[in-house]
């Protein structure tokens, strides 16, 4: 038995990938594995007891205002045009960004 047999590393993955709003964030949580370094260990405690902070401070981040932004990215990096819908949505995410600044 390995150590994410042991771990139960792949049910953990599948519950994270449960609140996983975009599918960039499930793609990245898959490719998850356990760290096997202590100060890594740290550090990213460290990193998730800032958002955590954060969160309780400022409140959840805007989430839903993703959603799209990612297709909308990709088709202007072809050379595509955006319609006056995907501006807005784009608009949202900016003003949602500008949001968690301050």
């Amino acid at each position: 038995m390995n150590s994410k047999d042991k771990l139960e590393f792949n049910k953990v993955i599948d519950m994270l990938c449960d609140y996983a709003y975009t599918t960039k964030a499930r793609e990245k949580i898959m490719k998850l594995s356990p760290f096997l370094e202590e100060h890594i260990v740290k550090t990213s405690s460290e990193e998730t007891n800032d958002a955590r902070k954060i969160i309780d401070t400022v409140g959840n981040p805007p989430i839903s205002s993703m959603k799209n932004i990612e297709k909308h990215i990709d088709i202007a990096d072809k050379g595509g045009m955006l319609g006056p819908k995907e501006l807005i949505e784009f608009s949202q995410f900016i003003i949602s960004c500008k949001r968690l600044k301050i």
